[in-house]
């Protein structure tokens, strides 16, 4: 009877827990992304598979490459950019919920806004 009893309380937690265990979110940002100000964005995360880490990357345009390092947490996100124009500036923003292409939408300490789409 206890084992039925934690089976149904697991079962229970899973079903009321959106997104699984405890909410948690593991985006997958390996992949190419284009965003709302026509650059191709690329980020390559420390770990894969986790719903927290740590990410170097660049945004590319027509002319240049800049690049960024960061980090998410869940639906959390913020990077910061190494080198090219926006030298120094900090982007935070989130995951966006239930988006399919994945979305991302970050503010940048300098007030421009960038929303990012992942390439499939």
């Amino acid at each position: 009877m206890k084992k039925f009893s934690v089976v149904i309380i697991v079962v229970a937690f899973l079903v009321c827990c959106k997104g699984g265990l405890g909410g948690l979110f593991i985006p997958n940002v390996s992949n190419q992304w284009v965003s709302d100000r026509n650059t191709t964005f690329n980020f390559s995360p420390a770990k894969t598979g986790v719903n927290e880490s740590t990410f170097i990357g660049f945004e590319n345009t027509d002319l240049e490459s800049s690049n960024l390092n960061g980090q998410f947490n869940n639906y959390d996100l913020s990077f910061k950019f190494t080198s090219g124009p926006e030298t120094d500036i900090v982007y935070t923003g989130n995951f966006v919920k239930g988006s399919n292409p994945l979305k991302i939408k970050v503010t940048g300490s300098n007030g421009k806004r960038i929303e990012i789409t992942q390439r499939l």
